[in-house]
């Protein structure tokens, strides 16, 4: 394999590990879509002038350096995630933990509160619903709103929260 192929994977790992794993850049997707276009076309043309014009190898090989860097990035994220994320420990659907793709593909009919109640039954109280943390680990601990909330009687309850209370009693006398 040439170095350049080594590069390109060695520095798609590099990319998940200094720049991917920390932080959040979900907010920043536009920015480094076009970063990456910018840099696939320049690695065409940077290709172009090596191969003294020849456009068909160039995009092929352009096109195979930017797959092993997508491939090593996706797959070093992919491996961290279920294997090595500190959320990796709590239940929860695999794929979940793998991508917030499949929560998203679960709830696109706005059944989200549905779906817990579900993952809520086969899970239990703990439940991780994505890569995230601490946001996508899903508690449901019903008793915690009766005690951080004592007093403050006649809540309206949904249908799901009805039926998937536990009883409690309280902890101190009011």
């Amino acid at each position: 394999m040439e170095p350049i192929f080594i590069l390109s994977l060695l520095s798609g790992l590099a990319s998940h590990w200094l720049y991917f794993n920390h932080g959040e850049h979900h907010l920043n997707a536009p920015f480094l879509a076009c970063f990456h276009v910018l840099l696939s076309i320049i690695t065409i043309v940077a290709e172009i002038c090596l191969h003294g014009g020849n456009y068909t190898i160039a995009i092929a090989r352009s096109a195979f350096i930017f797959t092993c860097y997508l491939g090593s990035l996706f797959s070093s994220i992919l491996m961290y995630r279920t294997c090595f994320h500190r959320l990796r420990f709590f239940p929860g659907p695999f794929l979940a933990g793998a991508s917030k793709l499949w929560h998203s593909w679960k709830v696109r009919d706005s059944t989200n509160h549905i779906l817990m109640g579900q993952l809520y039954e086969k899970y239990g109280t703990f439940v991780r619903t994505g890569r995230e943390s601490p946001r996508s680990l899903w508690i449901c601990f019903l008793r915690l709103i009766a005690i951080s909330r004592p007093g403050r009687g006649n809540y309206i309850f949904s249908r799901s929260f009805i039926r998937y209370r536990l009883s409690w009693k309280p902890m101190y006398k009011t």
